[in-house]
């Protein structure tokens, strides 16, 4: 498992946050629900990629019908679903309208992986050569870095 981060200086914002050095992640690309299901199709399942691609779409599917019945989906060491609205409130109760005051239904997902400061510090090793120059820095479980070598 490896992020990459890479390290940029904050031009605007207020004065608390401006000329600050922050990490943004670096992503590596997009994966669709079939490239999901050939990955791990290749992890030597007996299942064929089409048959855990089946199964994914059922479960997306799933998860969206039941969020919009009202349940949060809670999938252990993955994620939590559940739907949210934002609405704009009214003063009184007699006002309140579905079509006027409900903004947006949405679907939240919170991540149950625990990616805390006490995992980012185990699995990265940051590597600042110039600081004037913002750098790309990955995090490997092995404390290397990629196309780089460790400090």
């Amino acid at each position: 498992m490896a992020l990459t981060y890479k390290l940029f200086q904050m031009k605007s914002g207020n004065a608390d946050v401006k000329g600050m050095w922050r990490a943004r992640l670096v992503y590596e690309g997009t994966k669709t629900l079939a490239d999901v299901a050939e990955h791990m199709h290749n992890h030597n399942t007996p299942y064929s990629q089409g048959a855990i691609q089946g199964i994914l779409t059922d479960m997306v599917n799933c998860i969206i019908e039941l969020t919009a019945q009202g349940y949060i989906i809670d999938i252990p060491n993955f994620a939590r679903f559940k739907a949210k609205i934002k609405a704009k409130g009214v003063e009184k109760l007699t006002d309140f309208k579905v079509n006027t005051c409900i903004k947006s239904v949405t679907m939240t997902v919170r991540a149950k992986q625990n990616y805390n400061k006490a995992w980012m510090s185990a699995n990265s090793r940051q590597r600042q050569e110039n600081p004037e120059h913002p750098i790309e820095v990955v995090m490997q479980s092995n404390n290397t870095l990629k196309g780089g070598k460790q400090d």
